[in-house]
């Protein structure tokens, strides 16, 4: 195993000796490539000309894979013929090897790597970015091309091969990037700035690739291949106080990665992984990796940002008690936008534009604008869904889900409104969505505007009076058309009624939120966001909670059951308080406590 804990360790780095409760310094019979298959993969490795590159390539061919691409600035022979000779030795057919001399720091060579590999293969499987160099020098004494030359190949030149590669990897079927990286990410050893810098920055282009590519399929990961001493050269080279430290195999990191790579574990994506911990055990640590956003690098001590997201017929006003009074008081960041056809933002009546790969766009554009790499995802009414497409569309910025009264609901290739008004008639006794087909109609954001009083009483009124209203066929429309009112509850201040009257109020108050409805069931929309969203990001593998008021007779918290059984969430805290489908506004102390409990469980 590695050195004692205790051990003086200028590369200590963090978890090292508390991810997992067994450690290595060599390969072990749980990743034996010998035993995982790797058969039909195509498989490029830079820096293969000797050292872990070449004993990756080994144990890849070990595992079987069908054709190896490595790369390197020397000669490949020698790496070749281990290759054939691993192969003949455990039985396999030899591979068909591409052997590139390229400069994987320089464009033009990289751009030429690509022909040649798209000439030969037409694709890839997996990409081992792990050409590196080392340069040990204080700051003052460095030469700056030196230094820089670190900076170049260990950070531009991983930059270039995924740059090149990526339209050969989207035609493979494994579609992973492994990043070799550094414990050196986490350290601050004097001498070392260069390298451990620009392993840093390999960490967080690892995050950039699926934060921009994972609708695409691409998995990417980093991975400490240990303290290997073909890495640095040889061992009696270092300086003394680094010599105990470098004990680990080139066999363990190459096994390492086969068995990491041998499945697609696209919980890894942008996460940190050092191959010293055991990994059947760290894949055991799936759920709780996943929950606690583990593995990767944040500010230690931060609290994480809320994205808030309202719905009909609200604006991000909604908010303010939770944020004023719980959020903001308990140092969460906040953003809380007016939704696309409310507030201040703009108010298309193009039905396409609020589909929902549309609207999540718009918001990873804030989240980069305010530079936030991970936020939790919160909705009420329409909001939930939001909140939930934008787990379902780009999980890899979303840390948690909070989805308040609206139950998690998978992408669907069609929304038949009559069928799942029967289904709910059969379960409930009413259908839920019956308002709907008012809602949908062409003349009802006229007659709401006409009637602008009755919408206000029939949204804010007693939630048993619901039932009659909102779920009984051509009950909106008849509350609505005949300008019928009814008392509201306390939360409705003249205040809350006076913003409603002001925005929805105009000549075409209700025809941008009307939007949100019609594109729900507009076929060709709910087929493209199904079809965008990948089979992993459906189930949502991040925190989730669900707050939902007893009384809300149209989004019942009842619908929650289902989708747990279903295992779509494998990790959610429920919490049913008395109270409508503004609930929120009801039990507004409740409300926020129960946030505020479930963040500090979940998020300390």
């Amino acid at each position: 195993m590695p050195p004692p804990r205790g051990t003086p360790n200028p590369l200590e780095g963090p978890a090292d000796y508390d991810m997992t409760s067994i450690v290595h310094c060599d390969t072990y019979p749980a990743i034996d490539p010998t035993k995982l298959d790797l058969r039909g993969k195509t498989v490029l490795i830079t820096g293969a000309s000797r050292g872990l590159g070449q004993t990756m390539s080994i144990s890849f061919a070990k595992a079987g894979a069908s054709r190896l691409v490595i790369v390197a600035r020397s000669d490949l022979s020698a790496t070749v013929e281990a290759i054939k000779a691993a192969s003949h030795k455990v039985g396999h057919p030899e591979p068909e090897i591409l052997a590139i001399q390229a400069d994987c720091s320089n464009s033009e060579s990289v751009e030429a790597l690509a022909d040649q590999v798209k000439q030969a293969f037409g694709h890839l499987d997996i990409v081992i970015n792990n050409a590196a160099i080392l340069s040990m020098q204080s700051i003052l004494e460095s030469d700056p091309a030196e230094w820089l030359s670190v900076l170049t190949v260990n950070v531009f030149g991983p930059y270039l091969v995924v740059r090149a590669l990526l339209p050969l990897l989207l035609k493979g079927e494994s579609k992973t990037i492994v990043n070799v990286c550094s414990v050196g990410a986490h350290c601050v050893t004097p001498t070392i700035s260069a390298y451990q810098i620009s392993k840093l920055a390999v960490l967080r282009l690892t995050e950039f690739i699926c934060a921009e590519h994972e609708n695409d399929g691409i998995l990417a990961y980093s991975i400490h291949p240990g303290n290997v001493p073909t890495t640095m050269g040889d061992v009696d080279d270092l300086p003394p106080v680094y010599r105990p430290v470098f004990v680990e195999t080139p066999e363990l990191s190459a096994d390492s990665l086969v068995f990491l790579t041998s499945q697609r574990r696209s919980w890894l994506a942008g996460r940190y992984i050092n191959l010293t911990w055991d990994l059947p055990e760290l894949m055991a640590k799936q759920d709780e990796i996943v929950q606690g956003d583990k593995l990767k690098v944040r500010l230690v001590g931060s609290k994480p940002t809320l994205v808030l997201f309202h719905g009909w017929p609200d604006t991000a006003r909604l908010w303010a008690g939770l944020i004023n009074n719980f959020l903001i008081p308990h140092g969460y960041g906040v953003v809380a936008p007016d939704c696309l056809g409310y507030g201040g933002t703009s108010k298309p009546t193009e039905v396409t534009a609020y589909a929902f790969q549309h609207m999540t766009a718009d918001v990873i554009e804030i989240l980069d604008v305010e530079k936030l790499s991970t936020i939790i995802s919160v909705g009420h009414d329409w909001g939930s869904v939001l909140a939930q497409r934008l787990y379902n569309l780009h999980p890899s910025r979303v840390a948690g889900l909070i989805i308040v009264n609206v139950s998690y609901i998978p992408p669907s290739p069609k929304v038949d409104l009559d069928a799942v008004n029967e289904l709910t008639k059969k379960a409930f006794g009413f259908g839920i969505y019956e308002y709907w087909h008012f809602f949908t109609a062409d003349d009802a954001p006229k007659l709401m505007r006409q009637n602008i009083e009755s919408v206000y009483s029939v949204a804010f009124g007693d939630p048993y009076t619901w039932l009659a209203n909102w779920c009984s066929p051509g009950g909106m429309r008849k509350f609505i058309t005949e300008g019928l009112t009814q008392p509201t509850l306390p939360y409705a201040t003249a205040e809350h009624k006076e913003d409603f009257m002001n925005r929805h109020g105009t000549a075409h108050g209700f025809d941008a939120p009307s939007c949100w409805y019609k594109s729900f069931l507009a076929p060709e929309q709910t087929e493209a966001d199904y079809m965008l969203v990948s089979e992993d990001a459906k189930v949502v593998n991040v925190p989730a909670f669900f707050w939902g008021g007893e009384q809300d007779f149209v989004c019942r918290t009842a619908a929650l059951q289902p989708i747990i059984d279903g295992g779509y969430l494998p990790n959610v805290k429920s919490v049913t308080r008395e109270g409508g489908h503004w609930a929120l506004l009801e039990k507004p102390s409740e409300f926020g406590q129960d946030v505020v409990d479930w963040l500090q469980e979940t998020f300390h």
